[in-house]
């Protein structure tokens, strides 16, 4: 039984992460060549909290905020539950960053900006 419920848990948790699409997302703006021309003059540290795997959820985040215009860096450190963030300030903000992260799958994701620093 305690087999059974091991599997059934893995498969739940294995399923959430791979069914989530960037279509429930909503997203600032797509990249364009704003990006090209961006240039990161900020940086910002963000924790996240919901992600269940490391596959789905965190490819899932960077992916949509990578697609931000002005976002020029974006990496999550999925065992810390901490992103590091580089964007062009003229063009975005981490407030933004966060309102799209929080928006992801009906708010699967919480994301709380920690530190804004210029570069």
């Amino acid at each position: 039984m305690k087999k059974v419920v091991l599997i059934l848990t893995v498969l739940f948790f294995a399923f959430s992460c791979s069914t989530q699409s960037a279509d429930s997302t909503k997203v600032d703006s797509p990249q364009t060549d704003v990006n090209k021309s961006a240039v990161a003059n900020t940086s910002a540290e963000l924790e996240i909290r919901g992600m269940t795997c490391e596959v789905g959820c965190k490819k899932l985040i960077e992916k949509n905020v990578r697609k931000m215009a002005g976002v020029t860096k974006f990496d999550i450190d999925f065992e810390q539950n901490s992103a590091y963030l580089e964007y062009d300030s003229s063009i975005t903000s981490a407030d933004k960053v966060r309102e799209v992260i929080n928006n992801i799958n009906n708010g699967t994701y919480s994301a709380t900006v920690l530190d804004v620093s210029k570069l």
